[in-house]
Formats: structure tokens, sequence, C-alpha cells
């Protein structure tokens, strides 16, 4: 009893050294000894356990006993329980205990008490612990530290964490001190602990600790910025850093950490880290982006975490390739110190310009119409702001004219029936079997037309579709008969061969022409204005 209390008090503190050990797959047994400040005659004890130690303690199961142990049984195979007690006398409860969480499998461990962690530079933490109560009969074979670094999840780690973010790590089980070393500067980490063994890993003792900040012995590399850009790369040059002699003797190089836009938000979560060697400055190439794609950069310095040793420092002027530097850094990678990273450098890497198009039908529709129909690119490399048609009259523009097809531009030429261009709008979203349709009209009639279609988007022009070259048909005129004898002149059609005659056809008469294109009609008896027309041409 404390002094100065007359027992008209509840115990103003927990039960002491609270020790739980499982002695079969479903009880344990509890001990504890009795609270430093009783205030009077312990009347008894409430122990209170469960599988949710989330939820609020009224819902906890409670055991009541008079002695200083307790046997809790009929409990769920290799469940983890969570329990604590608290005193009470005839003037109320006292407080509880810390929770103690134990795995009720027999042979697995407790879990390490006193568990702390402090950060002794940006990169490493120093962990320590006493060793966990080991059942009789069993060994400690070993200890399995899990930790990650903080994210939008922010749960504590646990020994069943299978996220890709953590990390496993054994020790030795006589240590009861550990370096964690490799880390973040500047960022919190969930830690988890636990012993094993020969039955299973026991429970998990947690804490979390926060690295150190930046050292800033060393800057944020400066005046990033983007020197050429591709479908599937990017050159980034920066300024060289000006550094003391001492502190760049122990410079390794940069390390350049990027990702999407939209996965890394900052350093910390960069999908991609690229070492790069101190021989390179101030500028390097990433390859093998994808095209169309928001990409974003940093960039830092990386150091030594100690200083060169004295052989090293005898011989400063002894060349190192690259390649070595590398291999130094990852085999001794936990003696790396970074520095802060440079300002964001976000860039998009070019897209490619669009596959051609499938050409499917041309159909020419009378002597001054031709009409093509075609499919989207079968292969959607982008997408396709509109597609531009040409077409050229191959009887009329000479061989030296340059081509329309290769630039997307709306100059159009004066007569659009010799040449001409016009661009079609694409369907947003549309699929490769999409069907298009385009007319082209005041063509020249009987005359070779060279069509062809290519799809564009906002880097340029892709390869076009040409269509096999169509000739417009001939051009048909109504001769009216206006008295009984006329002279009319016909044009001849070009034809690949020379004409013989024409074959005439009105009314029931028919006859045939020579070659002249000359025609006299006489001796038509009508009673009035017949018309007759001219509507086909033979070789004879």
């Amino acid at each position: 009893m404390s002094p100065g209390n007359s027992g008209t008090d509840a115990p103003s503190s927990p039960p002491q050294v609270f020790h739980a050990t499982v002695v079969s797959p479903t009880s344990v047994l509890i001990t504890w000894k009795p609270p430093l400040e009783s205030n009077g005659r312990i009347t008894g004890y409430k122990v209170y356990y469960t599988t949710r130690p989330e939820d609020p303690v009224s819902s906890w199961l409670v055991a009541r006993t008079s002695e200083e142990r307790h046997h809790i049984t009929q409990l769920a195979s290799n469940a983890t329980y969570y329990l604590k007690a608290n005193a009470y006398n005839a003037a109320g409860d006292g407080p509880f205990s810390e929770v103690l969480p134990i795995i009720v499998t027999p042979g697995v461990p407790s879990g390490p008490t006193n568990f702390h962690g402090t950060s002794v530079d940006p990169t490493t933490i120093r962990l320590g612990w006493k060793a966990p109560d080991v059942p009789a009969g069993a060994e400690l074979l070993a200890y399995q530290l899990r930790y990650r670094a903080a994210s939008s999840d922010k749960s504590i780690v646990t020994h069943s964490d299978t996220t890709q973010a953590t990390q496993t790590v054994t020790i030795d089980p006589d240590l009861t001190e550990y370096f964690l070393k490799g880390l973040e500067p500047s960022t919190l980490y969930y830690l988890n602990l636990a012993g094993r063994t020969a039955t299973g890993l026991g429970v998990g003792a947690q804490i979390e600790v926060t690295t150190k900040d930046y050292s800033f012995d060393l800057p944020a590399p400066s005046g990033v910025h983007l020197r050429s850009l591709t479908t599937n790369s990017a050159k980034l040059c920066w300024l060289r850093p000006d550094l003391p002699n001492k502190l760049t003797r122990s410079v390794l190089g940069y390390e350049l950490l990027f990702g999407t836009a939209t996965e890394a938000t900052d350093p910390a979560n960069a999908t991609g880290v690229i070492p790069l060697p101190r021989s390179i400055c101030c500028c390097f190439t990433m390859m093998h982006l994808s095209p169309g794609t928001d990409y974003r950069v940093w960039l830092r310095l990386i150091r030594q975490s100690t200083e060169p040793q004295p052989e090293e420092s005898e011989r400063p002027n002894q060349p190192h390739s690259g390649q070595q530097l590398i291999n130094s850094w990852i085999d001794d990678s936990v003696r790396r110190i970074a520095g802060p990273v440079s300002e964001p450098q976000a860039f998009r890497t070019l897209v490619n310009v669009p596959e051609m198009p499938q050409g499917r039908k041309i159909l020419v529709h009378g002597p001054n119409t031709i009409q093509v129909t075609w499919n989207g690119p079968k292969e959607r490399t982008s997408d396709v702001r509109h597609y531009k048609l040409t077409w050229k009259c191959l009887d009329c523009i000479p061989a030296t004219t340059a081509a329309t097809d290769q630039q997307d531009t709306d100059i159009h030429h004066g007569d659009l029936s010799q040449m001409g261009q016009r661009k079609v709008l694409a369907n947003y979203g549309s699929s490769p079997t999409h069907l298009y349709t385009a007319t082209i009209g005041d063509l020249i009639p009987d005359t070779s037309y060279q069509i062809s279609v290519a799809a564009a988007n906002m880097r340029g022009l892709g390869e076009s579709y040409t269509y096999p070259v169509v000739q417009t048909k001939v051009q048909v005129s109504d001769i009216t008969m206006t008295s009984l004898s006329i002279l009319t002149q016909l044009n001849s059609p070009r034809l690949p061969s020379p004409l013989s005659g024409f074959s005439r056809y009105g009314e029931n008469d028919k006859h045939s022409l020579n070659a002249a294109s000359l025609l006299v009609l006489a001796d038509v008896k009508a009673p009035g204005p017949m018309s007759y027309k001219c509507v086909s041409a033979r070789i004879i």
C-alpha cells in the first residue's frame, strides 16, 4: 500500500510481470504479480482476452479469479489472442496491464519484449530487444524481422504480411541488437520482430521508426532539364555539382529515380532506379520507354558513408571504370548515403504516327465522281484524329509535279479536278472495323485517277494506302432533232487503240458510222422533235 492511502481507493497500478504460456492447442496459462499500489486488500483480478484488439473492452471475454494465475481454456487453435488484466478491490477496478499477444500453438515463443529502434543515420535503424520466453523443450532457432516503408496503407506490418513492399530479414537467435541498413532517408518504417522455433513463428513485437533527414552535405542536383525526346527515349541533362575535393572523392555517382506520372507521385514510390557512375556527367539518355506516356524523374547524388581507406586515398589519381563503381555500389549498398533529390522533371514521350488504313473499295459513279471506302488502321498504336484523302489526274499532271500526300496540310491546287486533298474526321474511339466512305466529285470525264488515303494524329501523317488506278466514265451528249437534216460533231473517246467507227441508237434506227466522227442525219420522219443519244462506241 502506498503511504498516505487508507484503502478507500481502487488499485492505482496494474498487475506486474504479466506472462502467458501455451499449455495445449486450445489453452493458455497466465501468471502475474500483484500491483505495486494496491491501495488496500486486493479482492480479485480480471483477465480480458480477445482475437480482435480493436474492439472496445466491453466486448472482450473476461475471466475472474482471486489467485495470481489463471488457466484459459476452449481457445481457437493457432489463433492470436490479445490478453490484459487488472486488479480490483472494494473501491473499484485498477488500470489495465499492457496488452500481451500470444499465439495458441504449443511450442512457439512469446513476443520479444522491450522492442525499440533508433535511426542512427538517414539510411540505418538500430534495433534492440529482450529475448522472448521459449516453451520448455523448445529451442529458439532465429528471429524474423519484417519491415516496410509507410504508404497510403497505415496499418502495422505483421509476420503474415505478404505485400510486395514488405521486406524480410532473418537474424541469428543469440542476437538482441541489429542494424537495419539501406533504408530511405526521412521515411517512416513499420517493423515487426518475431522469434521462431521448430514448431513455428511466435508473436511479433511491433514498432514504428522514422529515419533521419537527409545529410545536407550533398546538394540536390540542379538544372535538370530535357534535352531531346523520341517515342521511346528521353535525354536528360543537369549542371555539374560544385563540391569540395574531399567530398568529391567519396561521391559514387547519381541515382536516377523515375516512373509513370500516375505511379511515381514522389521519389519514395518511384518504380525504377538507374545507378549512374560519376563519369556520366552531365547527360543521360533513358531508353525503352513507352510511346505517348507521361513520366516523372528525379536525380540525386550518392556518396560513401565512410571516408576512403588510407590505401585508397594514397592513390587519388588512379582511374576507376564506371562498371567498377557500379559493382562496388551494388556490393556495398549499405554504406551508401543518398543526397536530396532534384526538382521533379515531367515529360511525355512522343507518339507514333498511325499505321496504314485498310483500303476497301473504289467505285466510279459516272463521268465526274469516284467513291472510296476504307477501315481504320488494323494496329492502333495511337489515336487517329483524321484521315487525309488525296487524288490526282494521271492524264493531266506532269510526272515532275510534287506529290501532296506526304504532308498533312490544307493546301489545295487551283483546279481540284486535276489534283486535290480533303480531311475526313475520324470517329473517336472507333474500332478498326468501322467503315469510312468519301465521294470525290467534279472530276474530268474519261480520265485516269490515282487516289490514296492516310491516317493522321497529333504527331503527323502515317503511311498512305493507294487504291488501284481507275478511269472516270465517258461524257454522253444529247442530240436534239429540229429538222430533217442535221450535221453533228461527236467527240471521240480516249481508247487504247484506233477507233474504227460508232454505233447509234435511237428509236428503231441503228447505223454504223465511220471514224470521222461526223454524222449526217437525213430523211428522219417524226411528228415532232426527237432525241438521239450516243450511248456506246465500239472498236471494229
